[in-house]
């Protein structure tokens, strides 16, 4: 990778821990693109070389969670199979788990619809691809749905479960909804 390329990414990195970092003092809608800079220790131009918006900040904080994790594909007529693959629901959990302080951050702040889109966009890159007049595809929102409600009712709830214990709760749930 080339150091421009380098440096970008951590420079990017670093706006991100920022805004994080601010989102524990002020509420999104007061931060500033000038507390940004400072909180991140970048110049006003490095910020704008990257982001457009505080909005293009939380969209690359996700776009490295997703771009972190391995996806399992598998196709959308075999969900039921899915579900004896409990591993991959945790893993998931795991991974979100790790990012509980920021994902509660964001939630306070009324930005859950990132977090929704994420469970969104994951469940149709498991599925695979489903033809758009699918009444199927409906199907996917409810789990996605599900995912999400679940999730966040667990992160406002302290995460009193282990990401392991929720994770098998969660197929227990969707096993019990099937059959």
């Amino acid at each position: 990778m080339r150091y421009g390329t380098k440096e970008n990414i951590r420079v990017k990195k670093q706006i991100v821990d920022g805004l994080f970092s601010l989102l524990k003092k002020k509420a999104f809608t007061d931060i500033s693109v000038s507390d940004l800079i400072k909180e991140s220790s970048v110049s006003r131009s490095s910020y704008y070389r990257n982001f457009y918006n505080k909005e293009e900040i939380i969209d690359f904080y996700f776009d490295n969670i997703r771009d972190s994790e391995e996806i399992t594909t598998i196709s959308s007529n075999d969900l039921v199979s899915f579900l004896d693959q409990p591993h991959l629901i945790t893993e998931a959990f795991i991974s979100l788990y790790q990012e509980k302080d920021n994902l509660i951050l964001l939630l306070e702040n009324r930005l859950g619809d990132y977090i929704y889109g994420l469970f969104n966009e994951r469940v149709m890159n498991i599925a695979g691809d489903m033809p758009a007049q699918s009444i199927d595809r409906y199907k996917l929102y409810f789990y996605s749905g599900a995912a999400y409600s679940f999730l966040v009712n667990w992160l406002k709830d302290g995460c009193i479960e282990s990401p392991e214990v929720m994770g098998k709760q969660f197929i227990m749930y969707l096993k019990n909804g099937i059959q």
